[in-house]
């Protein structure tokens, strides 16, 4: 029975990809080959391009590290680094799949045990981890081998080490998420404590990425005195650098069994427990009514409203929606505060291209950050099985297409156009520059609502099993973010080949800011006439 469940779980993940929607008989609809292809490159150069970035990180610490004599801690970072990573991206993913499950009482009623159903989940969540781990530990093998300190022995251990290391994240991960899912079960606000949770991942990450030269340089001035520490306090992460880069069976043996064997408890607990866990429903404190006036609102007013509240309901909702206006933000606040290092770094990249001015770089870093929010790529989608009731109720299909496009403008457009303010602060460019700052991201975002929510309707999925799925798989959602920054380069091109002598860079801006506001009415026209009778036929 458990293989039968690994392999409806799996053919579940892979239809997410494969299928593009549902006809309105509930047929499902597949995509076309060159749609597959297209996603599937894109989907390959991302994985490529972290890859490199790990090539890079582990290349600075080879040499190094093996001619200090704790070779071993070249692996022991490689696992941390797989360690960490499986971690952050299970914890949620265990919550949502394991725990809290919509489908756990459909199975439940079955005659299939808790553990069959434990254990393929289980197996389900460790093939992307195995994926993530490919994109650290093949580039860390490969260098290892490249600077010659590889041997025949020292890969077996390493492909031993490969399918044990993601058993411990997941332990780690699954025992995170049983804990907060025990800890919330009786919180009126859990989302916020799941959405705290998540950005602070986010901006850990964030920091990361943006002081990785700095912490690879202390890493390996300080390699010898972490290592140390590494030995005394992660005793896993030493016994199987140990394994690989002395090929001792010993301690792989040693780290084997301090990997598996916490997994094999915690499974068997997990079984135990697994139905009085995902049965409970405590639920929080009721609230005391209180009688209070009742207040109306205008159709739109109404409508937001309600697509704001299903936004605000799913902390994992608001991660993926919201993630590019948090990095305008960031990045703004980072410019201010870090002004004269950008402006020197600026001047060197200026030397080698004219016309690259503060504002431009910094509107060009906000439009980036505004392509990756593809909030309203979704919105027709995830309204799923109750599509029926904003269809029932009396509105008219340009209100609630309406009330999705200023959705996206509130929750992505209005941060990218604070950015654009807060940068005007430190830019200290001129009149048109500081417009353009500002203008820019308004009018581009007005036109990636319009867009999305178009976008949307022409390619609805309805038949996800969890509502991030069309979030952050969904076609129209790839093309948002992909053709936005198409249409950049394309512009960029433009000016560069074609228009560099006859305007200057903050005009072809200001111009092009026209382009994205006609645009987006032409589209909103569309809506209004066109997307309405198609919203009806949905």
């Amino acid at each position: 029975m458990t293989d039968a469940l690994v392999k409806v779980n799996l053919q579940m993940l892979l239809s997410s990809v494969l299928r593009r929607g549902s006809t309105r008989s509930g047929a499902p609809k597949r995509r076309s080959p060159a749609v597959a292809v297209l996603l599937g490159f894109f989907g390959l150069f991302m994985l490529a391009d972290f890859a490199f970035l790990f090539v890079m990180t582990f290349d600075g610490m080879c040499t190094a590290f093996f001619e200090a004599g704790i070779g071993w801690f070249y692996f022991g970072m490689e696992a941390m680094f797989v360690f960490g990573l499986c971690v952050i991206t299970s914890i949620f993913h265990a919550q949502s799949a394991v725990f809290n499950a919509k489908d756990n009482d459909l199975l439940l009623a079955m005659p299939i045990r808790a553990s069959s159903i434990l254990t393929a989940r289980i197996i389900t969540m460790l093939i992307p981890e195995y994926l993530f781990e490919a994109v650290i530990g093949l580039p860390a093998l490969g260098v290892w081998l490249y600077h010659g300190y590889g041997s025949v022995a020292g890969v077996v251990f390493f492909a031993l080490g490969f399918l044990v290391i993601p058993l411990l994240a997941l332990t780690v991960a699954c025992l995170l998420a049983w804990i907060l899912t025990l800890a919330t079960l009786r919180m009126r606000r859990k989302n916020i404590v799941t959405l705290v949770i998540s950005v602070a991942f986010f901006i850990g990450y964030m920091y990361l990425a943006m002081n990785m030269q700095s912490l690879l340089g202390q890493l390996a001035a300080n390699g010898g005195t972490l290592a140390h520490k590494f030995q005394s306090y992660v005793l896993p992460v030493y016994y199987y650098g140990v394994a690989v880069a002395e090929q001792s069976v010993v301690r792989f043996l040693g780290f084997l069994a301090m990997t598996a064997v916490p997994f094999v408890i915690l499974i068997y607990l997990l079984s135990i427990r697994f139905i009085a866990i995902v049965t409970t429903k405590r639920g929080a404190k009721k609230t005391v009514y209180r009688e209070k006036p009742m207040k109306s609102a205008g159709i739109s007013s109404a409508l937001f409203r309600r697509e704001f509240s299903h936004y605000a309901s799913n902390p994992m909702y608001i991660l993926n929606m919201s993630i590019g206006s948090v990095m305008a933000v960031i990045a703004a606040v980072a410019f201010v505060i870090k002004r004269n290092d950008f402006i020197a770094a600026l001047g060197i990249y200026g030397q080698m291209m004219s016309g690259l001015t503060p504002p431009l770089v910094l509107t060009l870093i906000i439009l980036f950050c505004c392509s990756s929010s593809t909030c309203s790529g979704s919105l027709v989608s995830v309204e799923g099985k109750s599509l029926w009731l904003i269809r029932s109720m009396p509105v008219s299909g340009w209100d609630a297409l309406k009330a999705k496009a200023n959705l996206h403008l509130a929750i992505c457009g209005l941060p990218v156009a604070i950015a654009g303010v807060i940068c005007v602060f430190g830019a200290g460019g001129t009149l048109t520059e500081n417009i353009m700052l500002v203008a820019t991201p308004a009018a581009f975002s007005l036109l990636m609502a319009y867009g999305g929510v178009a976008l949307n309707l022409l390619h609805p999925r309805f038949d996800w099993t969890n509502e991030v799925q069309p979030v952050k798989q969904g076609l129209p959602v790839m093309i948002m973010m992909f053709g936005s920054w198409a249409l950049l380069v394309a512009l960029g091109l433009l000016y560069g080949f074609a228009l560099r002598s006859r305007l200057s860079v903050s005009s072809f801006v200001l111009v092009c800011d026209v382009v994205f506001a006609a645009l987006a009415a032409a589209l909103a026209h569309w809506l209004k006439t066109s997307g309405e009778r198609r919203w009806e036929t949905l």
